[in-house]
Formats: structure tokens, C-alpha cells, sequence
């Protein structure tokens, strides 16, 4: 795209308006509101050869800011011949005003077809010259009488009284009539609508026609025709002593019978609306305590049955298919619902409403047989379903989240807040589950799950997602389950009922260190099978301020400490007592030992069984089946090779070997 950084102007001719010119009208037609412009492009000071598109735009003033003052005009496919060009331009007359007018222009070269590539807006805008026809309609002066020719829409005053206006008058409109002096005006002139009083005060006036635009008239001077409506009395007592009729049948009022038709020549109540699309009543009231339909029963002194009033839906033959009536009885008032002749729903005056059942004993009864539920046996009920299988529902989307619930709860009647909120409430989807929740949220979804039903038939205690079919979680310090009896029998029994099954009936895991399982009495099984340990261990403390107690050690009797013992530290040991279990990887079987007295300590020294012992072979190798002793080394097991000095002081025997030095032989403990 080429860049025009100067526009040379040769000429410019603007007519704004056709009134400036004399002669024969036929002969000079108007001058429309098109002007002419020539100008002149360069590029870089060289004229311009070929073609070019060009835009215009009148502005106000030079800067072209704020509102334009006409339309863009776009001339396509100009031809320009050393820079100069002609165009012809309408922005219409309503473009010039009088005022002052900038011209915008914007160049494309060459043409482009597609009218897509953009274009260049030439600066400074030019300025729009008034051309010699236009200033001579700015001009003041007399317009030749031909000029006038023709319609002119403007409002044209004519205050010289020695104006005169020739011809017929035709054309001349909104004349008042006050300023005729003198002649008649002929009767045809008198036709149509005449809004403002007429007095005729001559005798001899004669008025033709049916007189339906004649008001004001005495009604004693009618002798025949019909009163219009606002003509009827409007107060006093009008007697009828025969059917009156309003068109027809619009309002029919039958003196007799003391009955208003609306619709209908014919009423049969004593107020019958008939239409033959669609009958409606409508009460409504500018006030704002609204509108009120009132149907009055008997007086209350009355001591027997009695209706008050009744709704009631009928077929074309007076058949009644529903009814809503209030009335009382020595039973009881209410508002009851009927169809088909039967009641269907009753509302009692202390707000208590019965399905199918006509004296409601909650504030909401469902009966669908009667089981003779005597109101003595009713106390805090606020729902009753009465049938021989009473069956309560709740359907929800499958779409949703929470299909169903029940929730119970409590409101603090002070603070209206929520408290102890107690919900049921079912998932939807067929992975649902059955959840028990409490807390005083209002979103019953949010409070905390107590307790959860899976579809799969498993139970979560405190979790939603039980991994067993009773699966109990329980995230503080409480105890998780606690049972108790009063009886002489079982507490809890569990019973395996696959007697071929080789699966445990009871599974306790505890992955802490403390015990799995803690009872407080007896224990009592026909066969015991431990699979976390081999030995049979008592609990001892075990003291040595030289050497620090490990498993697999080597103990003996501390004299100076009943109760407690100390790493052997002398060969052929009598006071020998044992090893301490967990050695090797090989785990405590049982331990036994007295809470609290001095057969209670911390460290489970094995007594009997298979665990891993610290041994030395200074005093020889050691091979499985020999006999072990305490030696010189601490905590230390030796072969026992002298079997004179050995009697008593034999710890067990060993069941694997060891050929020097030191290090762990797995024995069997036997104290001899």
C-alpha cells in the first residue's frame, strides 16, 4: 500500500439547496444536493497515474473529533490522470446546515477488488467551500414568484395585512371561524362530528335521523325506543315484575325465582354463569387486605349438624363428581374433601388432617383401613399411617445426590438456632449407601456419618466406607466397642457356620505396641496356637550399670534385688535364670508376670521354648545338641564341657552351631 503525504485541491462546487434561480419552473428543475470534487494525489511529489478507492467524511471542525456530520461515502475504481481526479458526492442536504464542514478523505491505490486491504487517511482535512449558488440562497432578498412553486412542508407566517391569497381557498386548512364576517355557510359544510355546544334556540329547527348522538334529552319526552344503561335509575327501589333482560342474555334477572343469569336466559341457581368457552369468576380488591369470598352458615347457637358452605364440581347433569364443604358436627369441625361421594380428606379446626380418615388424631393422618386406634393411645404423634401393612416411601431422582432422608432434630426456642440434629439418609446410584449422621449443621449431608449401610450388605461405624461387613472406626481415645451382660450367658459368641474352613473366626490386630487384646478375667480356650513367638516368657527387670540389656542375653538371679536379675558374668552359673526373648528376629510367644508386684518387669526373659542366645566359643565349638552353660563373657552362653560343674547351671540345648568366636545359637531352653 502507497503512503500519500500531500493532496492538492484544484476546485470544489457545493449547492446546498434549489431556490436560487428564476424562469419557467418546467425549465429549471431543481439543483439536488450532490456537489463535484476535484482533486489532485502525489506520491513522494510525483503525480499519480491508474486507479485508486477513495472514502469522505464531513466534520465539523479540522480535527475530526467528536461527531461526524454525515455518512462515509466510498467511490470505488477512480481514475487518475497525472494526480487529478473528479468525483461526485452526496452526503445529503440535511449535511449542511449553514455551518462550517472539514472533509476527511481516505486513499487506496490501486483499486482493490475485494474491498479488503485498508486505507490511508490523507491530513489536513479540507475545508468545504460555499459555492455561488449556495450563497445566493444564504442571501437575503425576495424569491421570484416562480421559486415558490410547488409544496412547501414548513410553517409559513404571513403577518402583512395586505397579503391576499387567490383562488378557491381548497388548500387553505385550519381557518377560524370567528373571523368569517360575512356570507352563510351552506348546509353541506355542516356534516360530520361536532364537538363543541350547539344551541338551537329556534322553534321551527327540525333534527332528522335516530338521534344517537343527542344527549341530555328529558326522558319524559320519549315515546318509543329503548333507554340506554345510563339512563337507568341509579337510586330508590326498582321494582320488576317480569324477566329483565340486557342483551339478550348477558344479564338476566328473574324477579320470581330470585335468580341472576349471566350468560344464561335460564339461571337455575341463584346466581348462574354460563359461557360457551370458559366461565370465570373474578373477585379482586384495591385494597391490600385483598379479597374475600364469604359463604355464611347457620347461627352458632344451632346444637345439630349443619353445613356452613360448600364448593362443589358437577357434570352437565347435576352430578356431583368433588366437593370441598365446612360444616360441624357433635364429633368435631372441620373442612372436608369429597369426590366420587366419598370423603377423601378432612381438615379439623385444631389443624389436624386425615387422609381417609375423618377424625384425625395427628397433624397429618394417613388412614387406608381402619384399625380401630383408639385417640387414649395417641399421645406425641404428629404422623400416623393406619392400614393393615403401613408402608412409608421416599422416591427421589436418580440424578441427584442425597435421594432420601428423615432427619430429627432440636431448635433452640431462644436463639432459633439448630442443635442435635439426627438424619437418615440414602445416596443415590446403585453403589449407594444408608447413612446415620449427627451434628447441628443445617446441610444434613455435612454433619459426621455415625453409622453407614453399604449395598453390598456391609456396616461402617464410623466410617462410610466399611472394609468388612461390620467394620468399626473409631478415630479418638474412646473405647470402640464395649460389652456387657446382666445374664448368666455369653457376652459375645462367634461362630464360623463353614465348618470346613480354615479362616479364623476372630481376627484382632493391633498395629501398636500395645496388646491386641486385654482381659480383664479369665481366659479360657481348648487349644491356645501362638504364631508370633516360641517361648514361654516372664516379665523381670533386668539391671546393669556396665552393660546395656539386649535380647539374647544370658540373665541370672540378682541377690542383691529379689525379684530382679542381672547378665551372668561367671561360668557355671547356678543362679542362672534364663534368656532374654526377641532375639534373631524370633518374637515373644507369652509372657506372664504379676502387675505391680515383684513378679512384674519390663523385659520377657524365656523360661522354656525356642528363642536366639548370645554365645561364646572360647570354651570350644558348639554343635546342635549341646548342652549350654553361663560363661565369663557377659550376658553370655558357653558349651558345657565340664559336666560335674554344670549340674544346675544348663540353660538349654543348642539347635544350630557355631565353630568360633561369637555371635547368636538358636536354643532350646531347658533349665536344669
Amino acid at each position: 500500500m502507497k503512503a500519500f503525504p500531500s493532496l492538492c485541491v484544484l476546485c470544489g462546487s457545493l449547492i446546498l439547496f434549489s431556490v436560487a434561480f428564476d424562469g419557467p419552473a418546467h425549465s429549471r428543475p431543481p439543483v439536488g444536493s450532490a456537489i463535484t470534487y476535484q482533486g489532485e494525489l502525489k506520491n513522494g511529489g510525483v503525480a499519480l497515474n491508474g486507479t485508486a478507492d477513495l472514502t469522505f467524511q464531513l466534520w465539523p471542525t479540522n480535527s475530526a473529533v467528536g461527531a461526524p456530520s454525515s455518512a462515509v461515502v466510498q467511490v470505488n475504481n477512480v481514475g487518475v490522470t497525472n494526480g487529478r481526479f473528479t468525483v461526485n458526492l452526496d452526503f445529503g442536504a440535511a449535511a449542511f446546515n449553514g455551518e462550517a464542514r472539514f472533509m476527511q478523505i481516505r486513499v487506496r491505490t490501486p483499486h482493490d477488488p475485494g474491498n479488503s486491504l485498508p486505507f490511508t487517511t490523507l491530513t489536513p482535512l479540507q475545508e468545504a467551500k460555499p459555492a455561488p449558488m449556495a450563497m445566493h440562497s444564504l442571501s437575503t432578498g425576495l424569491v421570484p414568484n416562480a421559486s415558490l412553486l410547488g409544496t412547501y412542508s414548513q410553517t409559513l407566517s404571513l403577518t402583512n395585512a395586505a397579503n391576499t391569497l387567490a383562488g378557491n381557498g381548497a388548500g387553505v386548512t385550519a381557518l377560524n371561524a370567528s373571523n368569517l364576517s360575512s356570507g352563510v355557510v351552506g348546509s353541506g359544510l355542516l356534516a360530520g362530528s361536532y364537538s363543541n355546544v350547539l344551541t338551537l334556540g329556534n322553534a321551527n329547527n327540525i333534527l332528522a335521523g335516530n338521534g344517537a348522538a343527542i344527549h341530555s334529552l328529558n326522558a319524559n319526552q320519549i315515546s318509543s325506543g329503548n333507554l340506554s344503561m345510563t339512563r337507568m335509575p341509579t337510586s330508590g327501589i326498582w321494582t320488576l315484575t317480569d324477566l329483565l333482560r340486557i342483551d339478550s342474555s348477558t344479564l338476566v334477572v328473574d324477579p320470581t325465582l330470585n335468580r341472576v343469569g349471566i350468560g344464561d336466559v335460564t339461571p337455575d341457581r341463584n346466581l348462574d354463569v354460563y359461557d360457551t368457552t370458559q366461565a370465570t369468576v373474578l373477585v379482586h380488591s384495591g385494597s391490600t387486605s385483598g379479597s374475600v369470598l364469604e359463604l355464611k352458615g347457620l347461627d352458632p347457637a344451632f346444637l345439630g349438624s349443619s353445613t356452613y358452605g360448600s364448593l362443589r364440581w358437577t357434570d352437565a347433569a347435576d352430578n356431583t363428581e368433588a366437593q370441598i364443604s365446612f360444616g360441624r358436627s357433635l364429633l368435631g369441625s372441620g373442612m372436608t374433601f369429597r369426590s366420587d361421594d366419598v370423603s377423601r380428606m378432612h381438615i379439623s379446626t385444631n389443624g389436624n388432617v386425615g387422609i381417609g380418615e375423618p377424625l384425625p388424631f395427628a397433624r397429618l393422618h394417613v388412614q387406608n383401613t381402619d384399625l380401630g386406634v383408639a385417640s387414649a393411645e395417641i399421645t406425641n404423634e404428629d404422623f400416623i399411617i393406619e392400614d393393615s401393612d403401613a408402608v412409608l416411601s421416599l422416591f427421589s431422582s436418580n440424578g441427584g445426590t442425597y435421594g432420601s432422608a428423615i432427619t430429627l432434630g432440636d431448635i433452640n426456642t431462644t436463639t432459633g438456632d439448630l442443635q442435635n440434629k439426627w438424619s437418615m439418609y440414602r445416596t443415590t446410584g446403585a453403589a449407594g449407601r444408608f447413612t446415620f449422621s449427627f451434628g447441628a449443621d443445617a446441610d444434613y449431608s455435612v454433619n459426621p456419618a455415625v453409622m453407614t449401610l453399604r449395598d453390598t450388605g456391609r456396616v461402617g461405624i464410623g466410617t462410610t466406607s466399611p472394609g468388612a461387613t461390620l467394620h468399626v472406626l473409631e478415630t479418638t481415645n474412646d473405647t470402640v466397642c464395649n460389652f456387657s451382660t446382666l445374664g448368666d450367658g455369653p457376652v459375645v459368641s462367634l461362630t464360623l457356620a463353614n465348618v470346613s474352613s480354615i479362616q479364623p473366626a476372630l481376627i484382632i490386630t493391633n498395629t501398636g505396641s500395645g496388646p491386641a487384646i486385654d482381659a480383664g478375667g479369665k481366659v479360657r480356650c481348648e487349644v491356645l496356637e501362638i504364631t508370633g513367638g516360641a517361648d514361654l516368657s516372664e516379665g523381670f527387670n533386668v539391671a546393669d550399670h556396665e552393660h546395656e540389656i539386649i535380647a539374647g542375653m544370658v540373665v541370672s538371679i540378682d541377690p542383691a534385688h529379689p525379684g530382679e536379675l542381672m547378665p551372668c558374668t561367671q561360668a557355671y552359673d547356678r543362679k542362672v535364670a534364663g534368656i532374654i526373648s526377641g532375639a534373631g528376629g524370633v518374637k515373644t510367644g507369652m509372657v506372664m508376670k504379676h502387675d505391680g508386684t515383684l513378679a512384674d518387669g519390663k523385659h520377657p526373659v524365656a523360661l522354656t521354648g525356642r528363642v536366639y542366645c548370645l554365645v561364646d566359643c572360647g570354651n570350644g565349638a558348639i554343635e546342635p545338641g549341646d548342652l549350654l552353660t553361663t560363661s565369663d563373657v557377659p550376658g553370655h552362653a558357653m558349651k558345657a564341657s565340664d559336666h560335674d560343674r554344670a549340674s544346675g547351671a544348663v540353660i538349654g540345648k543348642a539347635m544350630t552351631g557355631m565353630d568360633r568366636g561369637r555371635g547368636l545359637v538358636l536354643v532350646l531352653v531347658n533349665l536344669q
